[in-house]
């Protein structure tokens, strides 16, 4: 009630200006709004309203349609493209141009329009209709602009929670690269130590087995067995140091790999499924638990590395002879190839143990391997990756659930020069 009754209040302080070019028009309408409104003005032509409008901007105009030089749909065009949106206008008419003012209420230039004679009853309740359209109006855009304001207010509280959000994501990725590093160099460290570590015991032996027969022979003291004892030692230590040296080559060569982008292998066109058959062949003779299976065209040729594709998947079975199928004593790995459109591809499955979400993660991190000591160097997986993505302008991605096997999903153009 209260808040009505402001609203009243605040209408009938509104600033009204009247223009007509006849005066007893003008008196007329003073007449009628003067009892009800008491803050109003009056003009007699269209330019002298528009000074006045500049000077003392009013909530609402009351103008005659038709007035020498400029009329009343004149001067509401004008002031709407001037920017006085906001501005109730109601336009008086005479009988025949009525149509005019209508159109003018259809553009959405005037508020409203009354016909010659005005009365009292019908200009009081039209101003009142046209304020309190205004009063809406008003409303209407000050809540959306609080709406906007609420808007731009979440939408910067969420940028700068993405903002932090994207932070701590690279934060996060900088510390899994360090923590990779970290385990990639105690990798390194742990696979080298053994073998080097042999070898270094081994030629210390070696030396001080050489200084004692070397003395042994300078002071006439050399026999034959000893000799026969110094020969077949160094014999079993040199091949104890050549088998240490030679594993460590191997892992360096591995290491290498995982750094190196090209490779010097040639494209060549030839049978997929030959490829295939060639490398499970392979397989068989030893894995003779494990059953082996390819679905592949027959028909299908690739332009690619075929040595590397091969050394691609005697990697993956490999992975799978040593993890998914350990403790079991039959198993099964399955080859699926298909064409899709330029690309090839491949679905190798296994239904061995499968490997743990936390596992599944660091696949393919260099020396990351839960068969420490047991034959694996984490190094197998992480140079396929690298052979797929770099080499051959593939893919490579993993699925596993434990207890339920593994699949790995690879997409190999189907011309390699294409791609590169």
């Amino acid at each position: 009630m209260d808040n009505h009754l402001n609203l009243e209040h605040e209408l009938k302080q509104t600033h009204i200006l009247i223009v007509d070019d006849e005066e007893d028009m003008r008196n007329l309408l003073t007449t009628y709004i003067k009892p009800v409104y008491s803050n109003f003005r009056s003009a007699a032509s269209a330019a002298e309203a528009l000074e006045e409008i500049k000077n003392h901007p009013p909530q609402l105009l009351i103008s005659d349609l038709n007035m020498p030089e400029k009329g009343g749909a004149e001067l509401s065009k004008e002031l709407r493209a001037e920017g006085f949106e906001d501005l109730a206008i109601i336009i008086l008419t005479s009988q025949g141009s009525y149509n005019d003012a209508h159109h003018l209420l259809q553009d959405s230039q005037i508020s409203d329009f009354l016909s010659k004679p005005i009365t009292k009853a019908s200009l009081l309740f039209s101003i009142a209709k046209a304020l309190k359209e205004q009063w809406l109006i008003q409303q209407h855009k000050q809540h959306e602009k609080h709406l906007s304001q609420e808007v731009d207010a979440k939408t910067a509280k969420l940028k700068k929670a993405l903002q932090r959000e994207e932070s701590l994501r690279q934060e996060l990725v900088k510390a899994e690269k360090i923590s990779s590093l970290g385990q990639m160099v105690a990798g390194v460290a742990h696979d080298m130590a053994t073998p080097i570590g042999n070898a270094f015991t081994l030629s210390s032996h070696l030396n001080n087995t050489v200084s004692k027969i070397t003395s042994d022979l300078a002071n006439n003291n050399l026999t034959k067995a000893n000799l026969s004892q110094f020969l077949g030692s160094v014999t079993k230590s040199s091949q104890v140091m050549i088998d240490s040296l030679g594993k460590a080559s191997e892992l360096i060569r591995n290491f290498k790999k995982l750094a190196k982008k090209q490779q010097d292998e040639d494209n060549k066109t030839f049978n997929l499924l030959d490829l295939f058959n060639s490398t499970f062949d392979s397989f068989r003779m030893n894995e003779t638990h494990i059953d082996l299976k390819i679905d592949c065209p027959t028909d299908l040729e690739i332009n690619s590395c075929p040595t590397t594709i091969n050394n691609c998947l005697r990697s993956l079975i490999q992975n799978s002879l040593l993890h998914g199928f350990e403790g079991h004593d039959k198993g099964s790995i399955t080859l699926n190839v298909e064409r899709d459109q330029e690309s090839i591809l491949i679905k190798y499955e296994d239904d061995g143990k499968g490997i743990s979400q936390k596992n599944l993660k660091h696949l393919f991190d260099p020396f990351y391997t839960t068969k420490i000591n047991q034959g694996g160097n984490g190094l197998g997986l992480s140079i396929t990756y690298i052979q797929v993505s770099e080499i051959l302008k593939g893919s490579i991605q993993c699925e596993s659930t434990e207890g339920q096997g593994t699949s790995f999903r690879i997409i190999l153009p189907q011309n390699r020069s294409l791609s590169q």
